[in-house]
């Protein structure tokens, strides 16, 4: 479940196959403290970001279409419409929409260069 988007990448906070829990960051560079520098607190910005989240629902889910993340098929966490709609995080939480299909199998897919589309039906998603 990512947590937290910031200019360099996500926060994410997620389980394993067991019960311990992790927070972990994916950006295209280094996150640790020893190679940044100008560090300024969020404070009020912070707190409202803090509030927000609080306000925001939490679901448990399943997924409607096969290989939407890793063969899972149900999962945790926020939904996007739900974090575009609050005025704060839509500011720090930017999304994109993709052209994707749902393939004859269920399974939600890219585009394939060398396959015979027709059988796939289009659906735009947001990640």
């Amino acid at each position: 479940m990512c947590l937290f988007y910031g200019s360099g990448g996500h926060v994410y906070c997620g389980s394993d196959s067991s019960s311990s829990y992790y927070v972990a960051t994916d950006s295209s560079g280094p996150s640790s403290r020893n190679v940044k520098t100008n560090f300024k607190v969020l404070k009020d910005e912070y707190k409202q970001i803090y509030e927000d989240f609080k306000t925001l629902p939490m679901y448990t889910y399943d997924y409607k279409y096969k290989n939407v993340k890793n063969d899972l098929t149900s999962d945790y966490g926020f939904v996007i419409d739900d974090i575009e709609n609050t005025q704060t995080l839509s500011k720090y939480f930017r999304n994109y929409t993709v052209d994707k299909y749902i393939a004859p199998d269920n399974s939600l897919t890219h585009q394939q260069e060398d396959e015979d589309m027709s059988m796939y039906t289009p659906i735009v998603v947001k990640e």
